[in-house]
């Protein structure tokens, strides 16, 4: 089962640094360049120049990385960030809007993981590609640090609720309201804390599940393999964990918003009464009724599989009939994998467009967006022939599927929000 132990962090000193919020960044995948440009001019010690530094002219091999890590020790030289004096653990809580309006409270903790490979303690959900995992290996070599966390669940029953209530009963240690509206609490208590070892071996007593981070995580152990091969005494190294954020399934997990879907490329016919071959098809006044039908971020709990189809012949509803599917279906799927929304529609998709996965993996035929109104927007310019919009995937079946052995099609799950980086730093040593 997980191991999941306190540890030193460093957090930037706001009698030193000034305002969390003029320090922390988001995660380096969901930076554009346009925001790392203003990140950097917001302030000189915005953890973005570290967590995706940005290349200079001349530039030829990891001087990019080698600058990112002067600026770390450089910081912590002078007081910027600075390390927790025992080892703790990281109650964290962010509270946020979603686009309907309802407010949502997502609440976890900071750890550090023991690694370990995939398998019975730790599940993925999701294929890696080795481009992003390069650059944030080449980092972490640099640095030795874990800037932002991987996000895990787990399956608690709501056992760790009671605890971490009392956890964050004091006054959190750091706040933050990043450029979204998103508000971020951290409290720090010490390891020694009884309430603590529970809540550690509440959550080390189950599978965890990756929800967010498969790339760093896969870089993590590829770092620790290549520490401990040269190290020659044998003792347990910082290597050997990463940093983690961990959430209870029952209790305040993030929330997960759907990527819909653009088709782009000529497309036979009309496509509505093609799809009609597949389901209960059922024709909408207007793409704005269509688009009332998805609410960003609202999932339809139980519900029978829906999808939203816009063509320029109109938009209707489709509730497939997975008999009529069968045949496009992969078999040698898991059970909940071929059960998920997005699973569906790429059989639907194959079966009525002949657009098979190679295409899909590709990117030659689809385009991704978490905007209904983008998609209803593009499909209107003609910039995609078709836009076909889905409900977010539930978190209990991103389980489900890691549990199964599966792993999930591309763009089946965006986490939201997403816990910025520099809020909780985990540095080399002890």
């Amino acid at each position: 089962m997980p191991s999941l132990v306190p540890f030193r962090a460093l957090r930037f000193d706001p009698a030193v640094a000034g305002a969390l919020e003029r320090l922390v960044c988001p995660p380096y995948d969901v930076i554009s360049p346009e925001q790392q440009r203003a990140l950097l001019e917001r302030d000189p010690h915005n953890l973005v120049r570290i967590e995706l530094p940005p290349a200079e002219p001349g530039d030829a091999g990891d001087e990019r990385y080698e600058r990112a890590a002067e600026a770390l020790l450089a910081w912590q030289a002078g007081s910027v960030l600075a390390k927790d004096p025992a080892p703790s653990v990281y109650p964290y809580e962010q509270r946020y809007r979603l686009p309907d309006g309802a407010e949502r409270v997502g609440r976890g903790f900071f750890a550090r993981l023991r690694l370990e490979p995939y398998g019975a303690g730790i599940r993925p959900h999701e294929r890696t590609m080795g481009g992003p995992k390069e650059d944030r290996y080449r980092l972490l070599r640099a640095t030795g640090a874990n800037l932002s966390p991987i996000l895990f669940i787990h399956d608690g029953e709501r056992a760790s609720a009671t605890l971490l209530d009392a956890l964050t009963a004091d006054a959190a240690v750091a706040e933050a309201t990043d450029d979204d509206g998103v508000q971020h609490r951290v409290w720090r208590v010490a390891g020694g804390d009884e309430r603590v070892a529970e809540l550690l071996r509440l959550a080390g007593a189950c599978p965890l599940t990756i929800a967010d981070g498969h790339h760093r995580y896969e870089t993590a152990l590829r770092y620790r393999d290549e520490c401990l091969g040269v190290r020659v005494d044998g003792a347990e190294s910082s290597e050997q964990f990463v940093l983690a954020l961990v959430f209870d399934l029952s209790d305040r997990p993030p929330s997960v918003l759907a990527t819909h879907r653009l088709v782009v490329g000529g497309l036979p016919g009309d496509l509505l009464e093609r799809f009609a071959d597949y389901g209960a098809l059922e024709r909408l006044g207007s793409a704005d009724v269509l688009v009332e039908a998805f609410p960003v971020g609202v999932p339809q709990p139980g519900a029978t599989p829906r999808i939203g189809v816009l063509t320029r012949e109109g938009a209707a509803l489709l509730r497939p009939d997975p008999a009529r599917l069968e045949a496009a279906v992969d078999t040698a799927l898991p059970d909940a994998v071929r059960a998920l929304d997005v699973s569906i529609l790429a059989a639907l998709l194959q079966a009525a467009l002949d657009i098979d996965p190679a295409a899909v993996e590709g990117g030659g035929r689809l385009r991704y967006t978490k905007d209904p109104k983008e998609a209803v927007a593009s499909v209107a310019s003609g910039e995609a022939a078709a836009a076909f919009l889905l409900d977010p995937t539930p978190l209990a079946s991103v389980v489900a599927v890691a549990s199964a052995g599966g792993v999930m099609p591309q763009k089946s799950t965006y986490f939201h929000p997403k816990p910025p980086s520099g809020l909780v730093i985990s540095p080399p040593g002890w």
